[in-house]
């Protein structure tokens, strides 16, 4: 085999420097990048991951939203200079093994690099990776990091994500809660602070321009090119409504157990399920988010066993899930609403609602809705900041039919609380059987 080095005829820009020093030499375990829009950030990441996959055998995984955007961005992605990314970056001549159904290669020291989409993240059974890079982190499922953060603590792996910002969702958090970590190289850079060899900047007067010309709006240039967290995602159904909760309604809520609690779920067989804890305000009587939980490829016993064990905190009087409860499973010929209840869960099955109606009855919801703070109810709001229109590229404009995404889950079990919400519901014993009545009538 020919002498190659890695990183293949590519030098890190200047401001790429710094965390490739601080990752390669100084010890460092992770970086979080919020880097501006063509400033290298998948270029930098997967040169990074090769020469780490040379310098020491193991599992190393490139990870963007989707498998589709993987194999379009890197694996069939063409670099400035008109060479394909991944074999730029991992020449053939240093792999032993190609697989294009699965975008692996094996190198010459057993070393094995997969590009995957982060949707998909528990595929990846039974490896158990020394590396792991989360592209477009903004957008992708932020549970894939809960799933692999395990793996890599346990071998001393180490972790890199990268992303424009997109509002004050997970990885804004992400970002916040281990800007000063002593482990983690956290660096925001926006246009006026990357440039090439030569002095000149990556992004110049006149691309930014022509931005504008061609109508990009002023908060997405400012998101994209200025790094910044307020803009939003783009399509993004409840922006101010999260926002103003953060700020005005976001704190620490006692739970009294003498007070009635509910539950709402959405429950997902190849999707997740997520669950949500509510209480009401003992002043105003409005909606509490209390707690919540979010799983995947979990069966309902799973989840109900996790209900039962908040029971032994919230005096729950109502248990609201949707209308697909009344499904037939095929294993048992059974409605999985009664398999609920002989399980222990008495539901309220809602009925189907029109999902634009329920999408606006959800943001008035939300717009007297209190958060208890904790880890799990604030990864119910970065879902609901994450909630966005399809966009029509043919057209260049958002569809008015939502996307169906790692957002989706959360969001739908918040739906489906805004419908079952009155203000009277947990104020009294007699609530159940007033509510009952009406939803029969309705």
């Amino acid at each position: 085999m020919a002498e190659i080095e890695i990183p293949n005829n590519w030098e890190p820009m200047m401001h790429q420097r710094p965390v490739w020093n601080a990752m390669m030499n100084d010890g460092i375990k992770r970086a979080a990048l919020s880097w501006h829009r063509r400033a290298g950030k998948d270029s930098f990441a997967i040169n990074f991951l090769a020469t780490k996959a040379v310098e020491t055998p193991g599992v190393y995984w490139h990870l963007l939203p989707t498998s589709t955007q993987a194999r379009k961005v890197i694996w069939n992605g063409i670099d400035r200079n008109g060479r394909k990314v991944i074999d730029q970056a991992v020449p053939k001549e240093i792999r032993v093994k190609t697989r294009d159904d699965e975008m692996l290669v094996e190198l010459f020291n057993g070393s094995i690099i997969q590009l995957v989409g982060s949707d998909n993240f528990d595929s990846l059974v039974g490896a158990n990776p020394r590396g792991v890079v989360f592209s477009e982190y903004a957008i992708a499922n932020p549970l894939a990091w809960s799933y692999i953060r395990p793996m890599l603590a346990e071998n001393g792996g180490w972790a890199i994500f990268i992303s424009t910002p997109r509002g004050h969702n997970h990885f804004h958090r992400l970002y916040k809660n281990n800007e000063t970590a002593p482990n983690w190289f956290c660096e925001m850079r926006d246009i006026t602070q990357t440039f090439r060899e030569d002095g000149s900047p990556i992004i110049t007067p006149e691309i930014l321009a022509e931005e504008r010309r061609e109508g990009m709006e002023e908060s997405l240039l400012q998101q994209e090119y200025f790094v910044s967290w307020e803009g939003g995602l783009q399509g993004a159904y409840f922006t101010e409504e999260v926002n103003d909760i953060r700020e005005n309604r976001l704190g620490f809520y006692a739970n009294d157990e003498t007070r009635y609690a509910m539950t709402a779920w959405d429950i997902g067989v190849s999707d997740k399920t997520a669950i949500g804890v509510f209480m009401s305000h003992p002043v105003t009587g409005h909606p509490i988010l209390m707690d919540a939980y979010e799983d995947r490829n979990k069966g309902l016993p799973h989840y109900i066993r996790h209900v039962k064990n908040w029971q032994r905190d919230y005096n729950f009087h109502w248990h609201f899930g949707p209308h697909d409860l009344k499904k037939t499973e095929f294993t048992n010929n059974r409605q999985v609403v009664d398999t609920a209840y002989d399980l222990g869960i008495n539901f309220e099955v809602l009925p189907k609602a029109d999902r634009a109606s329920a999408i606006d009855n959800l943001r008035s919801f939300l717009r007297v809705l209190h958060v208890n703070e904790n880890e799990n109810t604030l990864h119910v709001l970065d879902m609901l900041a994450s909630y966005r229109r399809e966009y029509d590229d043919k057209n260049q404009v958002f569809k008015d039919t939502p996307v169906h995404d790692f957002a989706s889950d959360s969001t739908d079990m918040m739906r489906y609380a805004a419908q079952s919400w009155e203000p009277t519901l947990l104020t009294t014993s007699t609530a159940r059987k007033n509510y009952t009545a009406k939803r029969a009538l309705g």
